[in-house]
């Protein structure tokens, strides 16, 4: 599902995405949905949030597949080298990011994408959503996520795999192993061929490599 703010999922004047918001929407959507258990399969700034709904609730969370979630030590550095300062400010941000959501996205699938073919396709997927309302509140999340501690997600013990797309030039100087800060336990997957979405980009492989992790 869409996190509050992307996708078609408007988020609330109130909501932040502080990591503890973004937890609890992980288990309000389970309780919705009457999910009891479940293994959370969330990508590249949602991982942090999986991590904290399994440490918040880890009785409901199995397992974690994460896919392009560095350690959080690791996103101060990749947010200077990533994210334009005037979306890095409140207010000054989100006026922004309203006014060039459309190029925000262009640029960010040219950085993150490593195939010429599915740059193509998703920009005009992005177009086409974003034209009939769909929300991209990188400002938002970017601020959000900005306060965000070690403490706040370590200690998390269940089984977690992390898929890392080799090729994603918008990471090229960010180590997965720095996910280890956090889970040491953390098995990790390098994706030679891939960007920064493993999942879309080569989802079969990606399916298959999932089931296995559930399996075991």
């Amino acid at each position: 599902f869409d996190m509050p703010g992307f996708g078609f999922s408007k988020q609330t004047w109130s909501y932040r995405h502080r990591l503890d918001q973004g937890a609890r929407v992980v288990i309000e959507v389970m309780d919705a949905l009457d999910v009891r258990e479940a293994s959370l399969l969330f990508s590249c700034a949602n991982g942090f949030y999986a991590i904290a709904a399994a440490k918040a609730a880890p009785q409901r969370i199995r397992s974690l597949v994460l896919t392009q979630t560095p350690g959080i030590s690791a996103m101060p550095a990749w947010t200077q080298r990533n994210v334009p300062k005037l979306i890095q400010t409140p207010l000054a941000g989100q006026i922004t990011m309203k006014l060039a959501k459309r190029k925000f996205a262009h640029a960010w699938y040219g950085i993150a994408m490593n195939d010429k073919q599915q740059k193509s396709e998703f920009r005009a997927l992005a177009d086409r959503a974003l034209t009939q309302g769909a929300c991209f509140c990188l400002a938002d999340v970017v601020q959000g996520l900005g306060r965000a501690t070690h403490g706040e997600l370590a200690g998390v013990k269940q089984p977690t795999t992390l898929f890392w797309g080799d090729s994603d030039r918008s990471h090229k100087d960010t180590r997965a192993e720095s996910l280890l800060e956090l889970l040491p336990h953390a098995h990790i997957r390098h994706c030679p061929a891939c960007g920064h979405f493993p999942d879309l980009e080569q989802p079969q492989a990606y399916a298959e490599a999932t089931l296995a992790a559930l399996n075991a």
